[in-house]
């Protein structure tokens, strides 16, 4: 991949993170795509990311990012980029970096790299935020969402 080719990834993922919508993430992923990050299960393919996405644009509606640098060798892309907004009234800011494998122009890889209990802290420290949180099945209860898909009959919660 060469340096324009880098460039127009980090664009589309700054684009995507400015103003974010489950769409607008799937649409700079490949189909096949392998996300991970901090507190929640690894996400495969267009189903499971759009899942993922939808729980945290729910948790959190205002989030959103800024893209501070980056460097590409090869297919790989690696973005210093700041997570923002609010939680419980107040403005939370998180710098964070992401490892992203590119394949054709999309992201076929995606793991950001953060300190979980950092991101999860303000969440916790707001009980408005409790219940969203609960209900939206978001980290630290990847357990608990295994539970509900071995569980007959467990209902699951639509998040789009």
């Amino acid at each position: 991949m060469t340096q324009e080719e880098a460039a127009r990834v980090v664009e589309r993922f700054a684009a995507a993170w400015s103003s974010p919508t489950v769409d607008g993430f799937l649409a700079i992923l490949t189909p096949d795509v392998r996300l991970r990050a901090p507190l929640v299960e690894q996400s495969d393919g267009h189903a499971g990311a759009a899942e993922e996405f939808a729980r945290l644009l729910y948790v959190w509606p205002s989030v959103h990012g800024v893209v501070r640098r980056w460097s590409a060798v090869d297919d790989v892309v690696f973005i210093e980029w700041t997570l923002q907004g609010d939680v419980g009234g107040r403005h939370v800011a998180f710098d964070v970096v992401d490892r992203l494998i590119v394949r054709d122009g999309l992201i076929a890889e995606r793991e950001l790299f953060a300190d979980g209990m950092t991101l999860a802290a303000p969440f916790l420290r707001s009980p408005r935020q409790w219940l969203r949180v609960w209900r939206s099945g978001i980290a630290p209860m990847p357990e608990l969402r295994r539970l509900m898909r071995s569980t007959p009959g467990a209902r699951r919660r639509r998040w789009r």
